[in-house]
């Protein structure tokens, strides 16, 4: 055997382990001119959920989401055409629905007359990557406008303390026999309330936004039961049963400390809807659809009065006029939902209970 035959058979046996390696990490297709699928290995097959009979003969349109507009995969194919190589990252879907991100690297290959025979495209699978990236961005956009609460609250409430002192002047100033007299007195009264109802909102905002920011996976029926466990002593004494319909763990990607609030949030608010009621019941269940969690909160109560659901999550609307509500709550709920990829809904399907459905994606 000669020196050249001895690194012929090394270089063919470190480019067919370059090529196992390559095939057992990341997602590789061919594809001819007219971009039709001719080969994939294994690993395309167990992302995608597709066979290789579904996928060959098929193009990339099989796996499109909808997310990127025509011009991105226009720009992809012009990039391709002109012999260069294309690197960006895609969102695909599988075959069951459920989305997914690739890094993708995409590259002709040359026949012997220097021509583009077919293309070579290898990708690396980084949704939980990209899904814990958009997390992140998320949750620290809430902890900075948990931030500004602090400062936007001193700047209203300077000048409403001057108001407030001024009246409580106009107040000591004016006679009890002054036909103003009275009405310095209801004025003083109105300022007071409107002061403690800013201070309110300014405090249930910071409640909502100073927590944690770290994005991690959280288990949602550990939250419901961490939930009704602390609000366990207020529904003893009030009869309310607590109910949880599903033990099935569900993971997903979130920040525990805000799905906290929203959960604790949903079951105080149909805590306060059940008074008055002869039966008082809050349950709480889980339902599993394709690429979404349903949390169901449903409660005892009649339901949301008509005349209030298009507003019932509009900020600073509140149906607790005697209670003193700051209506900050399912508009500041939503918008962590929101936040977390997912969607806070009142079900109007259910007529005989009220219920808001948490939807997130898992």
């Amino acid at each position: 055997v000669t020196l050249t035959e001895n690194r012929a058979f090394s270089a063919h046996r470190d480019a067919l382990t370059y090529a196992e390696v390559l095939s057992d990490t990341c997602i590789v297709a061919k594809t001819n001119l007219s971009g039709v699928i001719t080969e994939v290995n294994d690993l395309f097959c167990e992302v995608s959920g597709f066979s290789r009979d579904e996928i060959l003969g098929k193009t990339h349109a099989i796996l499109n989401s909808g997310y990127h507009p025509p011009e991105f995969f226009r720009d992809l194919w012009a990039t391709l055409a002109a012999g260069q190589v294309w690197r960006g990252i895609i969102r695909n879907k599988r075959k069951d629905g459920r989305f997914y991100w690739v890094d993708t690297y995409i590259r002709p290959l040359f026949d012997t007359r220097g021509e583009i025979s077919e293309y070579l495209a290898v990708r690396r699978d980084i949704t939980e990557l990209k899904e814990q990236h958009d997390m992140d961005l998320k949750t620290a956009q809430l902890a900075a406008l948990g931030e500004s609460t602090a400062q936007i609250m001193h700047d209203v409430m300077n000048p409403l303390a001057v108001i407030s002192g001024s009246v409580f002047r106009l107040k000591k100033i004016t006679k009890a026999d002054n036909p103003l007299h009275d009405d310095i007195l209801a004025l003083q009264t109105r300022v007071r309330e409107s002061v403690e109802r800013i201070k309110a909102i300014f405090s249930e905002m910071r409640s909502h936004f100073h927590t944690e920011s770290t994005v991690d996976k959280v288990e949602l029926s550990d939250i419901v039961r961490q939930v009704f466990s602390d609000l366990a002593d207020t529904t003893e004494e009030l009869g309310i049963e607590l109910k949880l319909s599903s033990d099935t763990p569900v993971l997903i990607l979130g920040n525990h400390a805000q799905l906290y609030r929203v959960f604790v949030n949903l079951v105080k608010n149909a805590i306060e809807a059940t008074e008055g009621l002869e039966k008082r019941w809050v349950n709480i269940s889980f339902e599993q659809r394709t690429q979404e969690i349903w949390v169901r909160c449903i409660d005892a109560g009649p339901g949301i009065p008509e005349m209030y659901r298009q507003k019932i999550f509009d900020n600073f609307f509140s149906t607790k006029t005697s209670s003193g509500g700051t209506g900050l709550g399912l508009g500041l709920c939503r918008k962590i939902v929101e936040a977390h990829g997912g969607r806070l809904i009142l079900n109007t399907e259910n007529q005989d209970h009220t219920e808001f459905d948490v939807i997130l994606r898992y």
